[in-house]
């Protein structure tokens, strides 16, 4: 009978156990780099043309013709995630301000709306708390330019339930 300590296929076993849990562990630190990585080997493969272009611009000064590419490409990231983030501030400032429109003037629902089973008459009761909820038109908040802060939007809360009982 051989040796359990000394046998060579429970060496190569353990080897290979502990080297496959190495593997699974080292996959499982890298995965949340590997979509980042492989977008950027896309990016350098995809502008290396244009930096060999610019770097012939440059007449062969990489680190001028890295920076004014990573510029380049930064912008094109950049400027229009900010346009977006502007438009989408835009938008929800607008939705605010109809939403206190709407419930200022009262929420009607469509007859065919209210006779939904189940739901028809628990929307009909939203609608009827929503347009007793006091609108902020007396109030300064009335027309906010911006969408409030999370702060704001906490007192503004507090302030609402203290003057508005929800029965």
């Amino acid at each position: 009978m051989e040796d359990l300590v000394s046998a060579p296929w429970l060496r190569r076993l353990i080897t290979v156990t502990l080297l496959a849990g190495l593997v699974v562990l080292g996959f499982r630190v890298m995965e949340p780099f590997i979509i980042p990585v492989v977008w950027a080997a896309i990016l350098a493969f995809v502008t290396w043309p244009v930096y060999e272009r610019v770097l012939r611009a440059c007449r062969g000064r990489a680190i001028i013709a890295s920076l004014l590419l990573t510029t380049a490409v930064s912008l094109a990231v950049i400027v229009p995630i900010a346009w977006l983030a502007l438009v989408l501030r835009i938008e929800l400032a607008r939705v605010w301000h109809d939403t206190l429109d709407l419930l200022a003037g009262g929420l009607q629902l469509p007859p065919p709306v209210l006779k939904l089973p189940w739901v028809g008459e628990q929307l009909r009761e939203l609608a009827e708390r929503a347009s007793r909820i006091r609108t902020f038109s007396d109030s300064s908040c009335a027309r906010w330019p911006i969408i409030p802060s999370h702060r704001s939007c906490a007192s503004l809360a507090a302030s609402a339930a203290k003057r508005q009982r929800w029965h």
